[in-house]
């Protein structure tokens, strides 16, 4: 990671993405299990997932990653983004009202970030760092320190919740990646032809502040584009308390259809290599004994 970084910042993007292409062929021969995961979900979206398409699944990964660094730094000449749905964006920034954006494991969130940060709207990035240690750590070195604004969501869940309430009251924006179970309650929704499982929590959240919820995904087409993509998925999240597992399920399938949908458009930028539709497991039974 560190060589590719050096690469990066010394030599420019592309020949940092030339070693890329060596690193990502050392996980494509000795990492069976990436493979299949890779393999299962192309077949999902319709492609036919030979050696390729596999590879060039990794591949969009590691030059997704590599331009994080630039994003954090600031550094995006060398890249070429369109914009469908921002005015969005303009009209918070315009009210200077607060919402949230959720995405996902798909494509680029860095690149959403950057374009809050263009129009003056600070973006704080929901993220468990204990998923990517050593990739957090090498960012958060080379970063502008102004470009790091996460929320930990490794701590507890009302510390987490009272950050994002004060970045939303403060008219800033938050964005939760809303496709990976994190928590003990999920919730049920059709993707792709099958049933999978995504966490409640962010949901609960937007629906307790009573904020604007949008969707946000930036695609990424190589060699250096960004479709970056902005629309509202809520004005306003509301679960009564009759009906509220009715509520929360609709507004979750909702979601899941969009992430479909942009699922669809690039299916190389899904960055979710495990079994994505297995059921999460059961919480821990306490002993009898236990009060």
């Amino acid at each position: 990671m560190w060589i590719v970084a050096w690469l990066a910042m010394g030599l420019g993007r592309r020949p940092a993405q030339a070693v890329l292409r060596l690193v990502v062929l050392h996980y494509f021969l000795f990492h069976p299990d990436t493979r299949r995961r890779s393999r299962e979900f192309l077949d999902s979206v319709g492609v036919a997932a030979g050696w390729r398409p596999v590879y060039r699944h990794l591949l969009r990964f590691a030059e997704c990653t590599l331009d994080r660094l630039f994003f954090l730094r600031g550094e995006v000449g060398a890249l070429d983004f369109r914009q469908h749905g921002h005015e969005h964006l303009a009209d918070l920034a315009h009210r200077g009202r607060g919402a949230i954006l959720l995405g996902a494991h798909l494509g680029s969130f860095e690149s959403l970030r950057w374009l809050g940060q263009a129009r003056n709207l600070p973006l704080h990035i929901v993220a468990d760092v204990r998923n990517a240690v050593r990739i957090q750590s090498l960012l958060a070195r080379l970063a502008r320190p102004e470009s790091l604004r996460f929320i930990d969501a490794g701590g507890s869940v009302v510390h987490v919740a009272l950050e994002v309430r004060a970045a939303v009251e403060r008219g800033e924006l938050v964005a939760i990646l809303a496709d990976r179970v994190s928590g003990p309650r999920t919730v049920a929704a059709p993707f792709l032809g099958r049933q999978a499982y995504f966490p409640a929590g962010p949901f609960l959240i937007a629906a307790v502040l009573g904020c604007p919820v949008y969707l946000a995904f930036g695609l990424y087409f190589a060699p250096r584009r960004y479709e970056l993509y902005c629309e509202l998925l809520a004005a306003d999240i509301h679960l009564p308390r009759a009906g509220r597992d009715a509520a929360l399920a609709a507004v979750v399938a909702a979601y899941a259809a969009r992430l479909e949908h942009y699922c669809r458009l690039a299916p190389d930028n899904w960055f979710n290599f495990f079994d994505f539709f297995a059921p999460p497991p059961a919480p821990p039974v306490p002993p009898s004994s236990s009060p």
